[in-house]
C-alpha cells in the first residue's frame, strides 16, 4: 500500500514540484512572518506621518526600478534555461554580460534624472527637507534590488529555484526586520533611519546573491576563450514587451490603493492593505510554483516537448489551487478572529475585503499559469497586450466602483480585472499553443481523445 502510494506521488512529482517546493514554501513562510512583523513594528513606532512617507518612498522606488530593470529578470532567466538546453555559452555568457551592462546604464539615467528632479524641488523650497533626503536613499535602494534580482534570475535560469527565492524572499525581509528591531531598542527608528536599514539589508542580499551565483551557476568556469555573443535586436525586441508587463504589475498592484486614498479615506486605504495582506497567503503556492517551473517550460518549448511542457504546467495549477482553497477557507471560518489576533479588533471589518480578493486568486490560481507559459514560450507581446488592456480596465472599475463601495469595491474591481486577464490569456495559450493549463485539463484531454 505504501509502496502504491509512493509510486503514484512520484509519478505525479516527476517534475519535483512538491520536493523543491517543500524548501521554497519554507522560505516564503519566512518572508511573510517577517513580512507581517515588519508592518506591525513600523506602524506602531513610526507616526502615522512618519509611516506614510515612508511608504510613499517605497513606491517611488517601485516606480523608478521600472526602466532600470524593464523585464530583465524574465529575460535573463528565459534566455540563460533557452542556451542551457542548446548548449550554446557564447550567448549565455553574452547575455549575462549584456543584461547587467543595461541595468547600469539605466541606472545612471534614472539617478541623473531623478537627482536633478530633487535638487531643483529643494532649490524651489528653499533647501533640502527630511523627506528629500528619503527620496534619495531610493537610488541605492533601486541600485541594490535590480542587481540583486538579476542575480536571483540567474541562479533561476540554472535551475537553482530554491536558492533564487531567498535573496529577495528572505534574506532582505529577516534582516531588515532585525536592524528595525534594533533601531527601535536603541529609540532610533525614523523614516529616514528605516529607509537607510532598507537600503543595508538590500546590499547585503545582493552580496549573498552575488556569491551564490559564482558557487551554483560556474560562471566564473565558463570558457574564458570563447567570445561572448551579444544579440542587442533580438533581445531589445523581447525585452520591450517583457518590460510593459513588468510595469502594468506594478501599475495594477499599486493602483488600487492609490485610488481608494484619492476617492474614499485613509481608514479605506489601511483595511484595504491589511486586507491584501491577508488575502496574498493564497498566492504562496502559485508564486513559488511559478519559480520553478519557468525555465522548465521555456526548456521544454525549445525541445519540442510539448506534452511535458502541458503536464508541468496543470500539476502547479493543482497544487496552486489546493494552497488558494485552503486560504480562502481559514478567512472565511476565521478571518475576524485573525485580524483581531494580528493588528487588532479596528482591522476586523477587512474580513470581508480578504474573502473578496483571496476568492479572486484561487480561481486564477485554477485557470493555470497561463501569462508565465506564454512569457516562456515567447508569446510576451500577446501578455503585455492583455495585461496593459487589464489595467486600464481595473482603472476604469476602480473609478466606478470605490465611491460607492470603499475599499470592497476596489477588492472587486481587482478581482474582476485580474479573472478577465487570465480568460484571455488562457484563450490565447491554446490559440498559439493548443494547450490549456488549467486544473481540468487532463479530464477534458482525455474526453475528446
Amino acid at each position: 500500500m505504501k509502496a502504491d502510494f509512493r509510486a503514484r506521488l512520484q509519478r505525479f512529482d516527476s517534475f519535483g514540484l512538491l520536493r523543491v517546493g517543500s524548501g521554497m514554501a519554507f522560505t516564503r513562510g519566512v518572508s511573510i512572518i517577517t513580512g507581517v512583523a515588519l508592518t506591525v513594528l513600523l506602524g506602531r513606532f513610526l507616526d502615522v506621518e512618519g509611516y506614510g512617507a515612508y511608504l510613499f518612498a517605497l513606491t517611488i522606488a517601485q516606480m523608478l526600478a521600472m526602466p532600470v530593470l524593464l523585464g530583465l529578470p524574465t529575460l535573463l532567466m528565459r534566455q540563460i534555461a533557452i542556451y542551457r538546453a542548446e548548449q550554446d555559452v557564447e550567448r549565455l555568457r553574452g547575455v549575462i554580460r549584456w543584461s547587467f551592462s543595461f541595468a547600469a546604464i539605466t541606472l545612471v539615467a534614472v539617478a541623473i534624472s531623478f537627482g536633478l528632479y530633487i535638487l531643483v524641488s529643494g532649490q524651489a523650497q528653499g533647501g533640502l527637507d527630511a523627506s528629500m533626503l528619503l527620496y534619495v536613499l531610493t537610488l541605492p535602494l533601486v541600485g541594490a534590488l535590480a542587481f540583486m534580482r538579476l542575480s536571483s534570475s540567474i541562479l533561476q535560469g540554472f535551475e537553482r529555484p530554491f536558492w533564487s527565492s531567498l535573496p529577495d524572499g528572505t534574506i532582505r525581509p529577516v534582516l531588515l526586520l532585525a536592524f528595525v528591531a534594533i533601531a527601535i531598542g536603541l529609540g532610533q527608528l525614523t523614516p529616514l533611519w528605516a529607509m537607510t536599514l532598507h537600503v543595508a539589508a538590500a546590499v547585503a542580499a545582493l552580496a549573498w546573491a552575488a556569491v551564490m551565483v559564482l558557487r551554483y551557476c560556474r560562471i566564473d568556469n565558463l570558457d574564458s576563450t570563447r567570445k561572448r555573443r551579444v544579440e542587442t535586436r533580438s533581445w531589445l525586441s523581447s525585452l520591450l514587451p517583457l518590460g510593459l508587463i513588468a510595469a502594468a504589475a506594478i501599475i495594477n498592484t499599486r493602483l488600487d490603493i492609490f485610488m481608494i486614498g484619492a476617492l474614499a479615506s485613509v481608514t479605506e486605504v489601511a483595511f484595504y492593505g491589511i486586507a491584501s495582506q491577508i488575502a496574498g497567503l493564497a498566492l504562496i503556492g502559485q508564486t513559488i510554483l511559478n519559480t520553478i517551473i519557468a525555465p522548465k517550460i521555456a526548456r521544454y518549448h525549445k525541445c519540442g516537448e510539448q506534452v511535458q511542457l502541458e503536464q508541468v504546467a496543470v500539476n502547479a495549477a493543482r497544487l496552486a489551487t489546493v494552497g488558494g482553497v485552503a486560504v480562502l477557507l481559514m478567512i472565511v471560518l476565521a478571518g475576524d478572529d485573525i485580524l483581531s489576533m494580528l493588528v487588532g479588533s479596528a482591522y476586523a471589518d477587512a474580513a470581508g475585503i480578504a474573502f473578496i480578493l483571496a476568492a479572486g486568486y484561487a480561481v486564477s490560481a485554477a485557470l493555470g499559469p497561463v501569462a508565465l507559459t506564454l512569457n516562456m514560450t515567447g508569446h510576451e507581446r500577446i501578455t503585455a497586450r492583455i495585461v496593459w488592456i487589464s489595467a486600464a480596465l481595473n482603472a476604469v472599475l476602480n473609478a466606478a466602483a470605490i465611491p460607492f463601495f470603499g475599499a470592497q469595491g476596489a477588492a472587486g474591481a481587482t478581482v474582476i480585472s485580474m479573472l478577465l486577464r487570465q480568460t484571455a490569456m488562457t484563450v490565447y495559450l491554446y490559440r498559439t499553443l493548443q494547450m490549456t493549463s488549467g486544473v481540468l485539463s487532463y479530464p477534458l484531454r482525455k474526453a475528446h481523445s
